[in-house]
């Protein structure tokens, strides 16, 4: 169902994506799947942010977070925090955000390899709403080196796109007001 809502989120079924997400996250506090409620809460976040619910989306991350700082689940938290300091710095709060995107670059030493690029796509993300851009391109190259043929598919690849094209118009409209 996660994977379903994300697939939803992304193909712009807000709606559907959230129900998912809500779904996902509840099965798995019922049965006891600590990874699966975290990430339900997690996949929820966006599309709270989507539909104009910062407040939710964060308490979602927040939630997330806590669940994984609880369990033990160290590969929970620089997905939470990275997700967290990138909605931050999407409504202003900058240092807050900027904060949480470190705290996450140190944890992702604790996330497998071919997931590291979506963590390093959020700080990369949350760096260019900063106006940090040449510390986006070193972290958005940095995420490159997880990316293979085989994970294209993964929706990290999506977001390390998504950072490429935003760190590209962040360049062009440095060049055009010198």
């Amino acid at each position: 169902l996660r994977s379903l809502s994300t697939v939803n989120y992304l193909t712009g079924n807000y709606q559907q994506a959230l129900a998912e997400a809500e779904e996902a996250s509840r099965i798995s506090q019922s049965i006891g799947n600590v990874w699966g409620h975290a990430g339900g809460l997690h996949s929820s976040c966006y599309v709270y942010l989507e539909s104009g619910k910062p407040g939710q989306a964060i308490e979602a991350l927040k939630g997330a977070i806590h669940l994984g700082e609880q369990s033990g689940l160290s590969m929970m938290l620089p997905f939470g925090r990275a997700a967290l300091g990138w909605v931050y710095s999407t409504l202003g709060a900058f240092d807050s955000g900027l904060s949480l995107c470190r705290q996450a670059r140190v944890e992702v030493g604790d996330v497998p390899p071919a997931l590291r690029p979506w963590v390093l796509a959020m700080i990369a993300l949350a760096e260019i709403l900063n106006g940090n851009l040449a510390d986006a391109e070193v972290t958005i190259q940095e995420s490159e080196i997880g990316l293979r043929v085989e994970n294209l598919t993964y929706s990290g690849s999506v977001f390390v796109f998504l950072a490429k094209v935003q760190l590209g118009c962040g360049d062009l409209l440095r060049r055009s007001s010198t």
